[in-house]
């Protein structure tokens, strides 16, 4: 083998780590980019979200729902309908109060309707609910309101974490 060979081999060899490194590159950009667009639609849920707070009548709470997680709780609910309507049903219970299920999924499912809010996390990921709820939790002590907060889930770790945030946590509709 002569040295052109080599050279020749050597160039064949760098281009192909060049193309292994586009490809990761490629990868670690699409992630990014689901990334952003899942904190651009937790952000805009959230700020939406802040103003429930601000439309609470005097002695309401907001009710914060895991609703991935609630929806697989025994007893609770085998899919996401029966979590919107055992909140609905909890919001007939609790006149002064407004709601907000947050599940993970497409953010292109949310809607909102008079004193309930049900929104998707979007992206990628587990517990993205669970982040979603947290950071709107700590949003609304950083800007100094003290809104009665309830928590749904069944979560050991997520009712820890929104139990240090201030929030009471509940392990279903019924507690």
């Amino acid at each position: 083998m002569n040295s052109q060979a080599l050279f020749a081999d050597a160039r064949v060899a760098h281009v192909r780590e060049l193309k292994a490194e586009v490809t990761r590159l490629k990868a670690a950009l699409a992630s990014a980019q689901n990334s952003l667009r899942a904190w651009e639609n937790h952000f805009g849920e959230a700020l939406l979200a802040a103003f429930d707070a601000d439309k609470l009548e005097e002695g309401g709470e907001l009710l914060l729902v895991d609703g991935w997680n609630m929806q697989f709780a025994v007893g609770i609910a085998k899919d996401r309908h029966a979590v919107v309507d055992a909140t609905k049903a909890w919001l007939v219970a609790h006149p002064k109060a407004r709601a907000w299920v947050v599940f993970d999924g497409n953010r292109e499912n949310a809607w909102c309707e008079d004193r309930l809010r049900v929104s998707f996390t979007g992206g990628e990921g587990l517990h993205r609910a669970d982040k979603a709820i947290c950071d709107y939790i700590h949003m609304l002590r950083r800007t100094g309101r003290v809104t009665p907060v309830t928590v749904v889930t069944r979560d050991k770790d997520f009712r820890e974490k929104a139990e240090a945030l201030g929030a009471k946590v509940i392990g279903g509709f019924d507690a």
